[in-house]
């Protein structure tokens, strides 16, 4: 099993701090997970192409989540938000 961290860069981090705790430790939870399993499954992880860049895709009932994996040892967080808004991995306007 890989030990990777998760990082969260803005606009992600800025959703992060502004949730609520019960948000926040099932944001946790389900960063965890993904830092242990980022595979696509198509299932609740998905590939998401934004051109030219391949990302990653975490969609659950309750957020979705845009990621990628820059290196072994990370899995950078680019965006979080919740249905019905679109996953993009940028702010939203």
């Amino acid at each position: 099993m890989d030990s990777r961290t998760s990082r969260l860069l803005p606009p992600a981090e800025t959703f992060y701090v502004a949730c609520p705790e019960e948000d926040r430790r099932e944001l946790d939870r389900v960063l965890r997970n993904l830092c242990q399993d980022p595979k696509v499954n198509n299932q609740t992880t998905f590939v998401f192409a934004v051109p030219p860049v391949i990302l990653s895709l975490f969609r659950d009932g309750r957020f979705w989540i845009v990621y990628h994996l820059p290196n072994n040892g990370e899995l950078s967080v680019l965006n979080i938000g919740r249905p019905p808004n679109r996953p993009t991995p940028h702010a939203s306007r």
